[in-house]
């Protein structure tokens, strides 16, 4: 989260951000799909790390409430569970959510640290 004040000199800005992601972010679009409402939901990936992601939908989330999310990376699926940090209202009636994940099997977090290494290289 940014958090700005004003500086001692008129008009100067201090930027007070701290990064405290433990993991890179890489900027990758892959479908999403979580049920909200006994409804199957979409949107997409804008960011992905090993710890969480940012996703777009047209489908509100709420934040502090965890979902089972399902993620395709190059064909293949996992399926982390995930706690909404922050929610923000997008143009178009979309909105972004930040999701930190808070369960992922082994197998899953593996195949997500191989698509995810594949990406820095």
């Amino acid at each position: 989260m940014r958090s700005e004040r004003f500086g001692e000199r008129c008009g100067e800005m201090v930027d007070d951000r701290k990064e405290r992601r433990k993991y890179p972010r890489f900027d990758i679009n892959c479908p999403i799909s979580f049920i909200c409402f006994d409804k199957l939901r979409i949107g997409e990936t804008s960011d992905l790390s090993q710890g969480g992601m940012r996703i777009q939908s047209r489908y509100i989330l709420f934040t502090g409430e965890t979902y089972d999310f399902t993620l395709v990376m190059n064909g293949r699926s996992i399926s982390p569970k995930g706690k909404v940090v922050y929610l923000e209202n997008m143009p178009e009636f979309t909105y972004g959510a930040g999701v930190s994940f808070i369960h992922i099997s082994e197998d899953h977090q593996n195949e997500l640290n191989a698509f995810l290494s594949a990406k820095e290289s």
